[in-house]
């Protein structure tokens, strides 16, 4: 494998007060064991910094390859995980666009973006064989939004997000039912998280997720689910570069098939110890 890239970049202060920066370049994937490739990069940044905060727009277009690994190249054609030796290198084109307000107590960002992916490599099945899963190429053109809300002070941060993802496979010719991964994914996703420092040694946390996930023939159980997550952290005065974590994980214990056929995982506990140098 060999990876070379470069990605010069030019900034202008405008006289409006503004900054405009521009980044374009070219990435060069090489390999021995299959074909080389050649992809483009290019941003433009506008922001405007003073003193009610920064407000930044942005829009950037990149290209991305890699290749398929061993196992779904040489794996026998047959089995839990079928290989497929005609595999070859893939692709994604993503382009986004993101506005972004920020000051010391607040941040606010919204992004809208579109991806092709061309030859990707998917683990499917059909539902005649359930548990014979086949590594195949798909192309998706796939669509999504971004929305996130934060809230800073010193003693509570809060965070709202949302997410909204579309996808459009085409696999060709190869006989498929559902996939076990590209398509596995939440159509529409809502997150809420707080952290709450009642001392400088004490922090608490509540991350909230709630999803509607895409249908999927294998899983068991619904497509919308909650997960829940509740941490505690403690780090003693005597010893500051320690820290001690109790972690509850799924705390409503929801049976949510993350990847469909799997069995869900239960409510966990967790007790940790770092020690930071």
């Amino acid at each position: 494998y060999l990876s070379l890239g470069i990605a010069p970049a030019r900034s202008w202060q405008l006289a409006s007060g503004r900054t405009l920066e521009l980044k374009g370049g070219l990435r060069f994937d090489g390999s021995n064991r299959d074909e080389n490739a050649l992809m483009p990069l290019f941003s433009v940044t506008l922001e405007k910094a003073d003193e009610s905060g920064i407000r930044r727009y942005s829009l950037t277009y990149s290209s991305s390859s890699q290749l398929p690994g061993y196992t779904a190249l040489n794996s026998r054609p047959q089995g839990l995980f079928g290989g497929n030796a005609e595999l070859e290198r893939e692709y994604a084109d993503t382009l986004d666009i993101t506005a972004e307000y920020e000051t010391d107590a607040w941040l606010g960002r919204a992004s809208a973006w579109l991806r092709r992916d061309d030859d990707l490599v998917d683990w499917t099945y059909r539902q005649s064989a359930p548990f014979s899963r086949q590594a195949n190429a798909v192309d998706i053109d796939a669509s999504g939004l971004e929305l996130l809300l934060a809230r800073r002070t010193e003693r509570l941060d809060m965070v709202l997000g949302y997410a909204w993802i579309d996808k459009d496979a085409e696999y060709g010719s190869a006989d498929v039912d559902a996939s076990f991964y590209a398509l596995n994914y939440a159509r529409h996703r809502l997150t809420a998280a707080l952290v709450f420092r009642p001392t400088s040694q004490v922090e608490l946390r509540l991350d909230n997720e709630w999803l509607k996930q895409q249908d999927n023939p294998l899983r068991n159980g619904g497509d919308n689910a909650y997960l829940g997550s509740l941490s505690a952290s403690w780090r003693p005065l005597a010893l500051p570069a320690t820290r001690l974590t109790l972690v509850a994980d799924n705390i409503t214990d929801i049976e949510f098939q993350s990847f469909p056929g799997t069995p869900a995982a239960g409510r966990q506990v967790s007790l940790g110890f770092s020690l930071d140098w």
